[in-house]
């Protein structure tokens, strides 16, 4: 019985080795061990499950990109910078999704050994999950929301849905935050609600990873403000003075930044606090976003840098 399950694993072995490496076609395969081509095909099938044959799609990479990630990691201390390449100025809405495809091919890695893992917003990070690969189940492994949500109808600022997309594929616990990120002070927080954000803070403590993106303070009218509530977009004092924008916090040149108007509650984790968690990933790009980029990066808001290509040698300039 021994010798027979021997013998069929170097059968399977044999052909994943004719088909793969040696490049034979699977009917050359059947001709050569005098056998079928659907029985070449089931072979194939059950080398992959068995583990005989690891299929890998490796993100693209050149080495421009890989030139530019040593010139952006020694130019902002970073301990890695992932640089896509991107030789076209694609349209915005091409751009987010192959960052978040070349994201998606490098998260796991970057989360391994990641127990309590905190998720921001955007359109790039809803759209990262659909590309990632489904996961083992890692039990110790939590997602957890960074802010609340915004809005009604942007799916992009829903973060619990966002945390739960992680959540999804990496077969982990996720902390849902069915709350709004900014709401005015003149309502009282309900006793359940100040159960779960004491919860929040104390996963907020145990951070090990924060994955996140930044933008421009100015497109904060467009993108944000107006989706919390019109009132708050009436009586939003715009600063043009700000770097950019994280969690809807500004921040600026000299390290600072700024919590929302006076008069508001804002449930987010204060930015600065980024600098005390051990895997910080921002992930972010297009001309409009280079100037928040490199003062995220310059004042160590991020440990770890995902970019294309285009964006790379605009922040080199900047």
């Amino acid at each position: 019985m021994f010798m027979g399950k021997n013998k069929d694993v170097a059968f399977l072995y044999r052909v994943a080795k004719m088909y793969y490496q040696e490049g034979l076609s699977q009917q050359q395969i059947a001709e050569q061990l005098n056998t079928s081509r659907t029985q070449i095909s089931r072979s194939l099938d059950k080398a992959r499950k068995l583990g005989i044959v690891e299929i890998k799609v490796a993100p693209p990479s050149d080495q421009y990109s890989t030139t530019l990630a040593r010139s952006i990691e020694e130019m902002f201390g970073l301990e890695k910078a992932l640089i896509m390449p991107s030789y076209n100025h694609l349209d915005e809405d091409q751009l987010i999704d192959d960052l978040a495809s070349f994201s998606a091919s490098y998260l796991p890695d970057l989360l391994e050994g990641c127990n309590f893992i905190g998720i921001g917003w955007g359109r790039t990070l809803y759209r990262i999950p659909q590309h990632l690969p489904e996961m083992p189940a890692y039990w110790e492994r939590t997602f957890v929301p960074l802010l609340g949500n915004s809005g009604r109808k942007n799916r992009y600022l829903q973060t619990s849905t966002i945390v739960n997309r992680f959540g999804d594929k990496f077969q982990a616990e996720c902390f849902y935050l069915n709350m709004p990120a900014v709401q005015s002070n003149e309502t009282p927080l309900s006793e359940y609600a100040k159960v779960v954000l004491a919860e929040l803070e104390q996963y907020w403590a145990k951070l090990d990873a924060a994955i996140f993106s930044t933008g421009p303070a100015l497109r904060q009218s467009y993108f944000y403000i107006d989706e919390i509530t019109p009132q708050v977009a009436k009586e939003y004092n715009y600063d043009f003075s700000a770097c950019g924008e994280i969690f809807i916090q500004s921040f600026y040149q000299d390290g600072s930044s700024r919590q929302f108007e006076p008069g508001y509650n804002m449930i987010a984790l204060d930015i600065q606090r980024l600098k005390e968690i051990p895997n910080t990933i921002l992930i972010a790009a297009g001309k409009h976003k280079r100037h928040a980029i490199y003062w995220a990066a310059k004042l160590g808001f991020c440990k770890i840098l995902i970019t294309d290509s285009i964006t790379a040698e605009l922040l080199i300039k900047e």
